[in-house]
């Protein structure tokens, strides 16, 4: 926390082991003496230490220190018999090659540089020049400094767009396991622009520029009417916006980066800016509505159903650049439910129970996309509530905000999430369960919505694992000794990263095997897999994490927690895979 952070300035020392206690303890006076605090840790037996001090950047106070210190740790160095680098770090810290390889060696480097750089093309400047001159060699303040352009950034920008400003260049996300979420977008290009890294240091640059013309995102001024990208094509601000229309907003980077750079968060917050001068495009309107435009669709659903598959219909989801938009059930899950016997209720009317049914409910907290789209789910949990002894009541759907916040309608997205959390405090006001269903938007209640709207009489949501973790299930007497094969949401198993071993441990208490396949994302993400421009990448990612683990076992065994993976199995392997509640449903005889 602060605005100073480790910088790897006299990273990697080694001294003889033997030295190294005393070495320590003269270190650490030298750094307490500047008043810095300073992460430490190594490889004891090789007397090998890594040392960060802390230091803001983009104070020039700070910044002037490592030179002194750099010269005072290596005085100490050469006190203990010791070397500036280890194993790595050389670069940046080459003027004082020289002096630790001394005046035999430092010509022979320059010979073995001559012979294969003689041009000086490969890293200039940088530990040795082919003719062995070192003041051709970089000084370690000289070469520009992430600091001198951060600081161009004014300190309540810089604090307001802290993720970008805190990404530390550590590469984590330059990650191509297909078994790990981050960064589905960067494993399918393989290209770093496409990484949490590359676009935190294009959003650098982005304010760094608009902090040139004295501006910042949030007062930049609007365009009456709304420019067209051709009309300013050199605006930088267009290749961050390519940047952040790749990102899938899965949001593993905001767990799994050390630093929790989070760019789906600042991506909406981007292309709020964005589009106060260049028009959104028409699609932008449709998918930010979603919620709010499905409950009177699901009304007539055969009908939109038609047009959505109908000549027309495609045609004119191609000229939006859509792609396999997906059809609304028959029948919505309040309909289901409230003819299987289930109450369905406003937030505003729970209050209305007796507190004899309050005591005994679960409160079931509807979404969009799997009261209208997928009601199987919901239904199932209704199903397993009453197998445990108690009462279902599900508080109908209402728009949370996420399709807004995805798109970038900020305003929106504000007061769209404060109505639904003053709802929620209704319901929490009572004090039982809140679960809710699909985990992309049940953690959108404990980041984004929690984040701009506060917490203050409210409750997020449980996610049925979570909930169930916490029931007394009576294990039937017949059991399936064959493994069902779960997907986990990648948001899901990274936000809550106890998820597996939870949902492992309701189905064995259920007289269940499940197996959860260590995954990454499966390339659908929302709307990210309906967007014409990202066919190619999302049927990548399909093929690269999920294909092969879900078309080996018998899709009855398959499950998948997250609505849009369900949807894309259905449209690259051509089945719907369960959601585990509906085994469990079927299990616990709901």
């Amino acid at each position: 926390p602060g605005r100073r952070k480790p910088v790897p300035f006299i990273e990697d020392t080694v001294v003889p082991p033997e030295r190294l206690p005393e070495y320590i303890a003269a270190l650490r006076t030298l750094l307490e003496r500047h008043g810095l605090e300073y992460a430490m840790f190594g490889h004891v037996d090789v007397g090998c230490l890594h040392v960060r001090p802390a230091l803001d950047m983009t104070d020039p106070d700070d910044a002037a220190l490592v030179r002194p210190i750099t010269e005072a740790v290596i005085r100490l160095l050469q006190r203990h018999q010791g070397l500036l680098w280890g194993e790595h770090g050389k670069g940046f810290r080459g003027e004082y090659a020289r002096a630790f390889f001394g005046e035999a060696l430092y010509p022979l480097l320059a010979e073995v540089k001559r012979a294969f750089d003689p041009d000086n093309r490969m890293n200039p400047g940088k530990i040795v020049a082919p003719d062995g001159d070192p003041s051709r060699i970089e000084g370690i303040d000289t070469v520009p400094l992430r600091g001198e352009y951060d600081r161009q950034i004014a300190e309540a920008v810089r604090r307001h767009w802290s993720d970008a400003m805190n990404c530390n260049g550590n590469g984590v996300c330059f990650d191509w396991d297909a078994r790990q979420a981050i960064c589905p977008s960067y494993k399918v290009t393989r290209d770093r622009i496409h990484s949490p890294k590359g676009r935190a240091g294009l959003l650098r640059e982005w304010l760094r520029r608009l902090a040139r013309e004295g501006l910042s995102p949030e007062d930049s001024p609007g365009v009456s009417p709304r420019r067209r990208r051709a009309d300013d094509p050199d605006d930088f601000s267009h290749a961050v916006y390519d940047a952040l229309q790749g990102c899938l907003g899965c949001k593993a980077c905001a767990t799994q980066c050390p630093v929790h750079v989070d760019i789906p968060e600042m991506r909406g917050r981007f292309l709020a800016s964005y589009h106060r001068r260049y028009r959104r495009p028409a699609r932008d309107y449709l998918l930010g509505a979603l919620e709010h435009l499905a409950p009177p669709a699901s009304t007539i659903a055969p009908a939109v159903n038609a047009a959505l598959d109908s000549g027309p219909g495609r045609r004119l989801s191609r000229r939006l650049g859509l792609a396999d938009l997906p059809g609304f059930a028959r029948a919505n899950a309040h309909r289901r439910l409230s003819d299987a016997g289930v109450a369905v209720l406003d937030a505003e009317s729970v209050t209305d129970l007796s507190d004899a049914e309050i005591r005994r409910s679960v409160f079931v907290l509807g979404d969009t996309f799997t009261t209208y789209l997928d009601p199987a789910v919901p239904t199932a949990l209704a199903s397993v509530v009453r197998a445990v002894g108690l009462t279902p009541v599900v508080i109908a759907s209402r728009p949370s905000g996420k399709a807004l916040q995805v798109q970038g309608f900020m305003d929106a997205f504000h007061n769209t999430a404060l109505a639904q959390t003053k709802r929620l405090a209704r319901v929490s006001s009572l004090g039982r369960p809140v679960v809710g269903l699909d985990p992309s938007v049940t953690l959108t209640y404990r980041d984004e919505i929690r984040r701009a709207v506060g917490q203050a009489d409210w409750s997020p949501p449980l996610l049925p694992q979570e909930w169930l973790n916490g029931v007394a299930l009576s294990q039937p007497a017949a059991t399936d000794t064959n493994a069902y094969r779960l997907f986990l949401h990648c948001t899901e198993q990274t936000a809550q990263p106890r998820a597996a071993e939870q949902w492992r441990a309701v189905f064995r208490r259920s007289g269940l095997t499940l197996e959860v396949v260590p995954s990454g994302c499966c390339g659908m993400a929302g709307t990210y897999g309906h967007l014409a421009e990202h066919q190619d990448h999302s049927r990548g990612l399909y093929d690269l994490s999920w294909r092969e683990s879900a078309e080996a076992v018998d899709p009855a065994r398959v499950l998948a927690t997250g609505y849009s993976c369900r949807s894309q199995v259905q449209r690259f392997s051509g089945f719907r895979p369960a959601h585990p509640l509906e085994v469990l449903a079927r299990q616990l005889g709901g």
